[in-house]
């Protein structure tokens, strides 16, 4: 039975050539047949391939992350071996650090052990030092009670005892209360109080200036002065006090104003009848001159002179060259307000003139620093007279002297 090609569905809108040549497009359409089933075959294949190396590479990973955190079951090619030796080696360390424990705490049993031994010593130290005391005052209770109202120590008691519980440990040796000493109580009788010399503010006194001074002009920079006690002190109620020969140290400040030399006295010294120094620092007084006024007049010293003549000097040299060099030039002025300067004369001359002009720029500078640090001071020679007025009362511990020698001290 022969079927027209021409009844097949779609042949009609193949190409012109395929229909002319039937036998041709049968056989292209058998090829192309078999290619697809070739090519379907072959990538179902090649899917089961892939599939499988995948579901290996989960397998790996899922066996890596088990190793790893060393929990789960053993599944797979895991290595038991290492994988022992790493639970062996935990246990080992969780072992060493409970040992470690043990001995600390068994370290500090033994630490309360020796505190409560000592504290137990302690105990019996205190009783038996009270026991002691409560004897001690029984015997002699008018000296016992003679003691404590004075405030006076107990002997070497507390020594004693500071002593026993302080002693090295390193040892470890237990203190023997036998062996504990207790000092005997002791009460001392203080001597009846002395009566010393006592300087009260409004003394004064003559004194002599043993040092010259330049007493500059500037109260952060004061410079010092010895000054000699010429007699006895002049005290209130028509009383002497012997302080003659006595030093004093003074810082001595000068006031241009004034010409003077204002000296404040800082510092005091004598040497007592038996031998001992009193010295004694603090803004004691300051000195008067003989009329009764404030500080020493003096000549007041203007060393500025020469720095002012050579200032004034180097100052007019530059002004000069400066106005030597400027006429060298011309100013030029732009369109919108600028200007500059051009070098218009004799280029050598400017250049002198300019050099000359910046080197007495800076000495003008120079001698006005020197003016700026020279300071005005008032020259007061040695062998001054004076009178020196106390300004706060000292005592002079050390001095005794009886009511009635209070008199004239001038010999």
């Amino acid at each position: 039975m022969k079927i027209p090609l021409d009844k097949i569905p779609g042949f009609n809108k193949l190409p012109k050539v395929a229909r002319d040549n039937p036998k041709f497009t049968v056989v292209v359409v058998l090829i192309l047949t078999v290619a697809l089933t070739f090519l379907l075959f072959a990538g179902s294949k090649e899917t089961k391939a892939i599939r499988k190396s995948l579901d290996l590479a989960a397998g790996k990973q899922a066996v890596s992350a088990v190793q790893d955190k060393d929990v789960g079951v053993l599944t797979g090619s895991v290595d038991t071996k290492s994988y022992v030796n790493r639970i062996e080696k935990q246990y080992y360390d969780i072992s060493s650090k409970f040992d470690s424990l043990n001995d600390r705490i068994a370290s500090l049993e033994k630490g309360s052990q020796d505190l409560r031994k000592n504290l137990t010593q302690v105990s019996k130290i205190i009783i038996d030092l009270d026991k002691r005391v409560t004897e001690t005052n029984k015997q002699n209770p008018a000296l016992s009670k003679k003691s404590i109202e004075r405030g006076q120590s107990v002997g070497s008691l507390e020594e004693n005892l500071i002593g026993s519980l302080s002693a090295p440990q390193a040892a470890k040796q237990s203190i023997n209360l036998e062996s504990a000493k207790i000092g005997e109580i002791r009460s001392e009788e203080k001597a009846p109080g002395k009566r010393y010399v006592y300087l009260p503010l409004g003394s004064f006194v003559k004194c002599t200036l043993l040092t010259g001074v330049y007493a500059p002009a500037n109260e952060s920079n004061p410079l010092p002065v010895l000054i000699s006690v010429d007699e006895a002190f002049y005290g209130p109620n028509n009383t002497r006090i012997p302080l003659k020969g006595a030093f004093a140290i003074g810082k001595a400040v000068g006031d241009v104003v004034s010409k003077r030399a204002v000296i404040q006295i800082v510092s005091f010294s004598t040497v007592l009848p038996d031998g001992k120094v009193f010295e004694h620092e603090a803004n004691l007084g300051y000195l008067a001159d003989d009329d009764g006024h404030l500080g020493i007049p003096g000549e007041l010293i203007y060393n500025t002179g020469k720095q002012l003549s050579l200032n004034f000097l180097s100052g007019f040299l530059a002004g000069g060259a400066g106005a030597l060099s400027d006429s060298e030039t011309s100013t030029v002025v732009g369109a919108y307000g600028q200007t500059s300067k051009n070098v218009s004369g004799n280029t050598g001359r400017y250049a002198m003139f300019s050099g000359l002009a910046n080197s007495a720029q800076g000495m003008s500078s120079y001698y006005q620093k020197q003016l700026e640090a020279m300071i005005p001071a008032v020259k007061i020679e040695a062998g001054e007279r004076a009178v020196l007025v106390i300004q706060k009362g000292v005592q002079i511990e050390g001095l005794e002297v009886p009511s009635s020698n209070f008199g004239s001290f001038d010999d």
